[in-house]
Parts: structure tokens; sequence; C-alpha cells
């Protein structure tokens, strides 16, 4: 069974947010952090 996540405006805005901070602590890394929000592990341990 596939799911499907709604974030709120709220937790899109804190996501952009750290994303941003995790860019400034190291080149890439915000990309990093966004990558591994949609890792399936990520999802498992988290949301199951």
């Amino acid at each position: 069974m596939a799911y499907r996540l709604k974030f709120s405006a709220r937790a899109l805005r804190e996501i952009c947010e750290a994303q941003e901070w995790y860019e400034l602590q190291s080149t890439g890394l915000g990309e990093e952090f966004i990558a591994a929000l949609s890792f399936p592990a990520f999802l498992t341990v988290y949301f199951m």
C-alpha cells in the first residue's frame, strides 16, 4: 500500500528553514536533508 503525506503550511516553512540552515553549515547539506525526507527508511521509522 502506498502512502501520500500532506504537510501543513507551517511544516513546509519549517522544512525550508531547516534546509537553509543546513546549507549554511555546509554546501550541499541542505539538499541532503531534503533527500533524506524522501528516503523510504525515514518514512518507515517516523510514520509507521
